[in-house]
């Protein structure tokens, strides 16, 4: 019976979301609290890794066989808020688990690239489990898992240096799914599979506890058609910047508090804010008590109202409410709310006011006769991508040399039109290996403003560095080869790392304000992630016949070397284990797979499109070298027409007969046709040279390997390559 009123309400709560109007923040929503495991990858975050000639370190790599996995664990609702924005103290809802799907892989973390750690997460499975059953499922669309990352830990040395960030993730919930347990009582998927859902996380101390383990606090509300994926919140506070004492042994620090997107609610009259990724905590994860704070509004003078109560930034609350706090705005006070920064304060004493200055007064007066400073502020725009904002590029291939993104512009919650949002590039070698076309536009009605970005140039590999960019906490100190001096800079390093990062920083062009740096953008912990960026892959040009030793090798030792969980798999850098029936299958499964899709190897989202089909192409006919394809048998004993390397696709002539690619390459020619004259010897210890049969008459051939000689037919000789 219990179960029976549970899917009830799930029924009652999923219908009442048709009528929500934007994102995770709006009403209804359901809050939930737990764990994540994130079994990050170390080795390939170190770029010396990459160069096969350095041993690699295994002390130095504090989870060098992690499986890039990701999966909500011990994670349940811990409260739900009704359609009027009631939260529903005796909701069935309450307690029930939420899940990483157990059908198939699990969800893959992966980083656009080992400069530009910016981690995305793919093919999530989002559930939810009532006793032992799962009772709703959907997709995850990807997304950037660490945004508006920071230092949250600020006092104290936690047990592990990553417990420090804290950060947030939105996305949205697609494919809804209901088992037929729950389509036998209420009529719930046909009305669910119309629907997105808006989710938003907060994950933060990362094996703070225990290894490969954080914590991690959340929303689901209705995602509106046209949402911004990725961005939570129609309006934004940011740090202030003002020195806040935070620990108390400690000097004051510029970046004690962090950032909160939020929305007014105008049906309910009500600021919703998220505040989950706001705020500082020690070094046991629990939130620092900065004394009283409050929530409220500049007028256009500078005067500052505030709201209701102090702000209940602590735990429990805070982490059973997902971050999320609710304020009611008076009525005189809602054209303020629309056209003014809101703000989030700390109540001081007076003698301490000259320390903290506000753009607008020294000091605000509204609290009796106690002082304030403000710790986050609303700016006037709000610029952000209305989608994923991270991409791969290609040169010189036309399905994957450009990506279009949106921008919008908001101000106080509103679209901004007819305004210029600029992009800047941050300098890469080769410079303008991906250009941003037509700089410079105009928002339109809706406050959007689309930009093209183009790979206009070949990129050479390996890539090129000005600085050595082993020394870091990543990368040991290894030595590493350094180039001639070119005309860019007098010391350029190289390693065997594929294609270059670009990053575009994007901004409301305001006249009379500076220009912002790209490169200031890049050093801010809390902004690095928000940049566009494009990893834009080495140029490289394949000529058939594709081969083990010359195209496909390189690639696949390279994974071996830095993907150590794929050694129970099987063994990359050997021919002859990747070659093994089973295991072809199961890489052409793996590579054919969208690349959304957790199934998807990570590696290979490492692989430019080139490199991936060229792989596929060979994985049909796998050959060792080029002395190792096989030809097509002439039948009819015109050498020069039955001479045919395998994996062309040529018109056959006098009767031709292509071997089967299942007797490829484990079988001799000799044994395939029994021919007694044709010997079978040995290229290497373990590799089968088989001899072509075509023309082979001419003394060079024949020098290329003296066995040929052996051949009394002539049929039985080496095709020269």
């Amino acid at each position: 019976m219990m179960k029976i009123w549970l899917l009830l309400a799930l029924g009652v709560f999923t219908s009442r979301f048709y009528t929500a109007k934007t994102s995770y923040l709006d009403v209804p929503r359901i809050h939930f609290r737990g764990k994540y495991r994130a079994d990050v990858n170390t080795r390939n975050n170190c770029q010396c890794n990459f160069d096969p000639r350095k041993e690699l370190n295994e002390d130095k790599e504090w989870n060098y066989k992690g499986t890039s996995e990701w999966e909500f664990i011990d994670t349940y609702i811990t409260s739900v808020v009704d359609k009027e924005g009631k939260e529903v103290s005796k909701s069935p809802l309450l307690g029930v688990e939420i899940f990483s799907s157990d059908e198939g892989p699990l969800a893959k973390l992966v980083d656009l690239d080992v400069d530009f750690q910016v981690t995305t997460l793919y093919g999530v499975k989002f559930c939810m489990r009532v006793g032992g059953e799962t009772v709703l499922k959907g997709d995850w669309t990807p997304a950037i898992i660490a945004r508006d990352v920071w230092n949250r830990l600020k006092c104290g040395k936690p047990n592990h240096p990553d417990a420090v960030y804290g950060a947030i993730s939105t996305s949205t919930i697609t494919n809804i799914e209901c088992p037929s347990i729950i389509h036998n009582h209420l009529n719930l998927c046909k009305e669910l599979k119309m629907k997105v859902l808006s989710v938003s996380i907060s994950p933060n101390y990362f094996s703070g506890d225990v290894f490969t383990i954080g914590n991690v606090v959340g929303t689901i509300g209705i995602a509106e058609e046209g949402e911004p994926v990725n961005v939570g919140g129609d309006r934004k506070l940011v740090a202030s910047g003002q020195p806040l004492q935070v620990c108390p042994d400690a000097d004051p620090v510029e970046d004690g508090v962090n950032v909160a997107p939020f929305i007014y609610d105008a049906d309910r009259n009500k600021l919703v804010v998220d505040i989950s990724n706001a705020f500082p905590a020690d070094a046991q994860n629990h939130r620092i008590d900065l004394g009283t704070l409050w929530l409220g509004v500049l007028d256009d003078d500078g005067a500052l109202t505030t709201f209701g109560e102090p702000l209940p930034y602590l735990e429990p609350f805070i982490w059973d409410h997902g971050g999320i706090v609710e304020y009611k705005v008076p009525k005189e006070l809602k054209k303020t709310v629309i056209s003014s920064p809101v703000v989030i304060v700390k109540e001081i004493d007076s003698d301490s006011c000259d320390h903290h200055v506000y753009q607008h007064k020294e000091c605000f007066t509204s609290l009796s006769d106690s002082k304030v400073m403000v710790l986050l502020q609303e700016s006037e725009y709000f610029v952000r991508p209305t989608g994923y904002y991270h991409g791969r590029l290609e040169y010189g291939n036309d399905d994957y040399d450009s990506s279009q993104i949106t921008l919008l512009l908001t101000s106080f919650g509103k679209p901004v039109k007819d305004t210029v949002v600029r992009v800047e590039p941050h300098t890469s070698i080769p410079a303008n290996g991906v250009v941003a076309l037509e700089n410079g536009k105009q928002t339109n009605d809706e406050g959007l403003v689309t930009y093209t970005f183009k790979a206009s140039q070949a990129i050479p590999f390996p890539r090129m560095y000005k600085q050595n960019p082993c020394n870091s906490i990543d990368c040991p100190d290894r030595p590493i080869h350094r180039m001639n001096a070119t005309d860019q800079t007098d010391a350029i390093y190289q390693l065997p790392i594929d294609g270059q990062v670009y990053h575009f920083c994007y901004f409301v062009d305001i006249e009379g304000q500076p220009t912002p740096s790209c490169d200031e953008i890049l050093t801010k912990v809390a902004f690095f992630s928000q940049v566009i960026s494009f990893l834009s892959f080495s140029t490289m040009f394949y000529e058939r016949p594709y081969t083990w030793v010359e195209h496909v090798a390189p690639i696949f030792e390279q994974v071996h070397r830095l993907y150590y969980v794929m050694r129970a798999v099987l063994d990359l850098s050997s021919y002859k284990d990747v070659t093994q029936p089973y295991n072809k299958i199961l890489l052409k499964k793996a590579l054919s797979k969208d690349i959304n899709d957790a199934g998807y190897m990570p590696v290979t989202r490492d692989l430019s499109p080139t490199k991936k089909y060229m792989v596929l192409e060979w994985l049909e006919r796998p050959c060792f070298s080029k002395l190792d394809c096989v030809s097509l048998f002439d039948k009819c004993q015109k050498p020069h027409t039955g001479s045919r390397l395998m994996g062309e696709d040529q018109y056959e002539r006098c009767g031709l007969a292509k071997i089967p690619s299942k007797s490829h390459p484990q079988m001799y020619f000799s044994h395939i046709y029994n021919d007694e004259e044709c010997p079978t010897f040995k290229l290497r210890a373990e590799r089968p040279l088989r001899p072509l049969f075509g023309y082979a008459s001419e003394e060079e051939i024949k020098k290329q390997h003296p066995l040929i000689a052996m051949c009394s037919s002539s049929r039985c000789a080496m095709w020269k390559i």
